[in-house]
């Protein structure tokens, strides 16, 4: 879990993704991480500026994915 450690480590407080498998999601959670979810494939600026104004909806167990089906 060493990108979960480093994010703790360096304090971030939000992650955006289009997905993420289980295990990930719930380790970011236990050290504090909000996870976002971004579907849409689209830029690193238009990302952050949905996520500013507040339009990307909070992460769930429902969007993980368990590995090989295709999911980002």
């Amino acid at each position: 879990m060493a990108p979960v450690n480093y994010l703790a480590d360096i304090e971030a407080e939000a992650l955006i993704a289009a997905g993420m498998g289980m295990r990930p999601f719930m380790g970011l959670q236990s050290v504090g991480v909000r996870v976002h979810l971004n579907p849409a494939p689209e830029t690193v600026k238009q990302a952050l500026d949905s996520f500013i104004s507040g339009q990307l909806p909070a992460f769930s167990q429902e969007h993980t994915c368990s590995g090989a089906q295709g999911h980002h």
